[in-house]
């Protein structure tokens, strides 16, 4: 395509962009943005460069939306999400800002809830879509949008009322890591590696079931369960706690050192710079259901796995190192544990 008619291409877009309304993209733009996908794959690259700076001067958010989709689209196919992915973000942050919500301080009962515009609501829905296919894949600026107070407290602010702020406050707050679990009972450990979590009661069930074959006094997780917890299927269903968990900074089963399935797996302590999970036998029933999953989101599936088990040796390292007491019934020296097939990934 010549110069001309390129930039005249990519002008029908922005206009048919401004002049969107709802959540049904109009005839205009889709024959636009249909004209872009069908273009050369260099042409499309510097296409898609030119509707990324536009996006934060389009009249509609609706109309930013349905752009931002088509870009995010581009990048589950394969095209690189650094270049849309800022854009992206200043122009949901554009539209939230016009968004009125309670401040802090007000009070609830006599305060009149401000009524968000619909179309303003939509386009954030549309562009938060297409914001976590882009983060999805690029953990760094995850990192810096949560660690960006501005940043987080404004999707924090409005994911209350928009679907796609909810959407991206929970790909920024999920953690990763590596997790020592320390049986105090049995006086065995296994290190495990968690993925994609948002809060503990969702670490709970996927680490039940990951040591469901490491552990002598863990049951099997129900398979339903835990397909719902994965990510794999939708449904409602509940989960209860095996033991009791506990901080490693305290050695008892204390209720004030209760690690609480609410919080990030980040609230779990670190004991010279590697986080460390007690369980104790249950000192009070906890269950949680399956609200506490979701939204589960493609691009960044949960997961917990165990890395090994570990030695006798380092074991005893971890009790020395808590203070942690001694078993009441004989430490199984002679037991190795056992992987189970969710351990190895399979």
């Amino acid at each position: 395509m010549a110069g001309s008619a390129f930039d005249e291409e990519l002008a029908k877009v922005v206009d048919a962009a401004n002049r969107q309304r709802g959540m049904t993209p109009s005839d205009d733009l889709i024959r636009a943005l249909n004209t872009l996908a069908d273009l050369p794959p260099q042409q499309r690259e510097t296409a898609r460069t030119v509707v990324g700076n536009a996006l934060a001067r389009v009249a509609s958010p609706t109309g930013a939306g349905f752009l931002s989709v088509w870009l995010g689209a581009g990048v589950e196919n394969g095209a690189t999400p650094e270049p849309s992915c800022q854009p992206v973000i200043d122009t949901f942050m554009k539209w939230s800002r016009t968004v009125e919500t309670l401040t802090d301080g007000s009070d609830a009962e006599t305060a009149s809830t401000p009524q968000p515009d619909a179309e303003t609501i939509n386009g954030l829905q549309l562009l938060g879509q297409a914001l976590v296919a882009h983060i999805g894949r690029l953990p760094k600026v995850r990192e810096w949008m949560r660690d960006t107070e501005e940043i987080r407290e404004e999707f924090e602010r409005i994911a209350g009322i928009s679907i796609g702020a909810a959407w991206v406050v929970q790909l920024i707050t999920q953690c990763s890591g590596q997790l020592v679990v320390l049986n105090t009972a049995e006086k065995i450990g296994v290190l495990v590696r968690y993925a994609n979590i948002s809060n503990c009661f969702h670490l709970f069930t996927l680490l039940q079931a990951a040591v469901a074959g490491a552990m002598p006094d863990a049951l099997p997780i129900d398979p339903r369960l835990y397909e719902i917890a994965c990510g794999r299927q939708q449904g409602e269903c509940g989960d209860k706690a095996l033991w009791h968990y506990g901080q490693p900074t305290v050695p008892r089963a204390e209720l004030p050192a209760t690690v609480w399935g609410e919080m990030p797996p980040s609230s779990i302590a670190s004991i010279d710079g590697q986080q460390a999970l007690l369980l104790w036998p249950r000192v009070m029933a906890r269950s949680w259901d399956s609200g506490f999953f979701s939204p589960i989101l493609a691009t960044s599936l949960p997961e917990v796995d165990i890395l090994k088990s570990l030695s006798s040796d380092e074991v005893d390292a971890w009790w020395t190192r808590l203070g942690l007491p001694a078993p009441k019934r004989p430490v199984r020296r002679s037991w190795r544990p056992k992987l189970s097939w969710r351990s190895r990934g399979v």
